[in-house]
């Protein structure tokens, strides 16, 4: 029998075609014609042409129509909305002054208005900064008064009005470079009537009244946000005739970071700063929608187990670039009664207090009554590397110089993806497995690891260390970079020695051998403890991988190479701790 129906499995333009010229063919009418040379054709051409951009156009609406695979952030905003998410918007930058200003003596405080602007250059672009609330500056008894660690934000302030004329009210933010948390919102009831109510942020419906004055904002197209009001049952509804004035900061993201010294427009105050300005960010990538979206939507915006924790934090704050959430008895030493959060931002290993303060508010609101949140430093691991590398020269065109650069690039990647983070621990196979496959002419390596703790002691001041590797190490295996130590006028270059658990300061300077401390500390070696009694340093010196200027390295071989890390540890790989040397041969014994 003759197939009287249409293949519709094809979208290739070609094969959409040929079905076509296939099924015309089958029908007793057409049987005799040349598709291929006659007017025909053409005609053939406009329906595949035709069938092919529709199927094309079906399959983008069935691609949009998902969070999981659309293209367009307008697409994924919408579908996040579903799931109660709102997408970030860009984050001002916020530094830390104290302010001082004058007043009249007989009073006690000077409020410094919400929204007071200040002034900071950076590059070559003059940036504004400006309060978000009200301050309340002391008098000192002289009239002048001052206000301490007080935050501002980067951002233009800008003001939009609005007219009500429907009772169903949405209005859409101008700026797509607005920080959604700076939305300020006051309603006048009329042109005529001037008396107006702050209305505030929900963020959902718990404990919301008919009469409650509040505004929500959700995302709306590509980068913008809507604000809507209430309906009479789940908040108050606007009335025509009021007039909304909507308040904001336009901000220019992380671009706003690092600033250092500002000014007041107001000639009155002068400041100081505490903190240079950070935490700035930029708006919330497609990808960073499709991936936060469910998981801040599993947490129904409360802070309960670990991952609650994590998904909103890293939603909120993403300076962060990993983080950790565990209970305070699991830390050493113990910390009873906590949720204690250990975050560690890009491009630092330890946290501003603006961040940490910022995170403790952010979840007071979230977390159950009973639970307190604090915050720590993440404590860190430094693998000392030192790997020897055979390689056969007759299997590669590389210098010894590249295939060494090589080398170090595949270890320091092999930090960033397999360590750097939180509960990840050092497997040391991986690593010379990683430091093989670096080019397919290495036969071999031998690769020997530290571990390293670092300490910044004052110049001049004594002070003791607990230094804590939470893995087994090797018995007289403690050692140290170089520093300055000054011994009755004599300064030596100096360093850690371990005998038996002592630890000793020793210098080679003069010479031979000497001992200047026979009794700066001790070790545990079963524990990976290492003391340090009154360690009193007077200077630093940079000598490649011997002295690092600013720190002090203090390195220990362990008895397992795989290094295990605790809750609130992360292992780092870092470039001045690596040394490669090359072994070129021309057989492969």
């Amino acid at each position: 029998m003759t197939d009287q129906y249409l293949s519709t499995s094809e979208l290739d333009f070609d094969s959409l075609k040929d079905d076509f010229r296939k099924f015309l063919l089958n029908q007793n009418q057409y049987k005799d014609y040349n598709f291929d040379g006659s007017n025909m054709s053409i005609i053939l051409d406009l329906l595949t042409y035709n069938t092919h951009i529709n199927a094309y156009y079906l399959n983008q609406i069935g691609t949009e129509s998902f969070l999981d695979t659309a293209k367009l952030k307008e697409s994924v905003v919408s579908h996040a909305k579903e799931l109660n998410y709102l997408p970030r918007s860009r984050n001002s930058s916020r530094a830390v002054v104290n302010l001082s200003t004058t007043g009249p003596i007989t009073d006690g405080t000077k409020t410094v208005n919400k929204f007071t602007t200040f002034t900071t250059t950076l590059g070559s672009n003059t940036v504004t900064f400006s309060t978000d609330r009200d301050v309340t500056a002391t008098n000192d008894g002289t009239g002048t008064f001052i206000a301490n660690n007080v935050n501002i934000f980067e951002g233009t302030v800008v003001t939009e009005f609005f007219d009500i004329t429907t009772s169903n009210t949405k209005i859409v933010v101008s700026s797509a470079n607005v920080d959604i948390d700076s939305v300020d919102i006051v309603v006048q009831n009329s042109p005529s009537d001037l008396a107006n109510t702050t209305f505030l942020r929900a963020e959902n419906l718990f404990n919301l009244t008919p009469k409650s004055e509040v505004f929500f904002v959700q995302g709306y197209g590509q980068d913008k946000y809507e604000i809507e009001f209430g309906n009479d049952v789940t908040g108050k509804r606007l009335t025509p005739g009021n007039i909304i004035r909507l308040r904001y900061r336009e901000t220019l993201g992380d671009d706003g970071n690092n600033a250092r010294l500002f000014t007041s427009t107001d000639p009155t105050i002068t400041t100081s700063t505490v903190s240079r300005s950070s935490l700035g960010s930029e708006r919330e990538s497609i990808n960073s929608i499709r991936f936060n979206a469910p998981r801040v939507f599993a947490t129904q915006d409360r802070a309960v187990t670990s991952e609650d924790y994590k998904s909103l934090l890293k939603n909120k704050f993403p300076t962060i670039e990993t983080l950790n959430v565990v209970g305070g008895e699991r830390l050493s030493p113990p910390r009873y009664g906590k949720v204690v959060v250990i975050p560690k931002p890009f491009n630092a290993t330890v946290a501003s207090q603006s961040l940490k303060d910022s995170i403790v508010d952010f979840l007071k609101d979230k977390a159950s009554v009973s639970t307190e949140v604090v915050t720590a430093d993440p404590r860190f691991i430094i693998l000392d590397i030192n790997s020897s590398v055979r390689f056969n020269s007759t299997q590669t065109t590389r210098s010894e110089d590249d295939l060494k650069a090589s080398v170090i690039s595949s270890i320091i990647n092999f930090g960033t993806d397999n360590l750097s983070e939180f509960n990840k621990d050092f497997r040391y196979s991986k690593l010379l497995t990683s430091i093989d496959g670096t080019d397919d002419s290495i036969l071999s390596n031998n690769t020997k690891i530290k571990i390293v703790k670092e300490i910044s002691p004052f110049v001049g001041s004594e002070n003791d260390f607990i230094l804590n590797y939470d893995n087994e190490i090797e018995k007289g295996s403690v050692t140290s970079s170089l520093f300055r130590k000054n011994i009755n006028g004599v300064i030596f270059e100096a360093s850690i020695e371990d005998l038996n658990g002592s630890i000793r300061l020793v210098s080679s300077t003069r010479g031979a051998k000497e001992v200047l401390d026979f009794n700066a500390g001790t070790v545990d070696y079963t524990n990976g403890i290492i003391n340090l009694n009154d360690f009193n340093l007077s200077g630093y010196f940079s000598r490649g991988r011997k002295a690092f200027g600013d720190r002090v390295q203090i390195y220990s071989d362990p008895v397992n190479p795989d290094i295990l890390v605790d809750q609130d540890q992360i292992i780092l790989i870092q470039s001045l701790n690596i040394s490669v040397t090359i072994d070129g041969q021309t057989t492969d014994d």
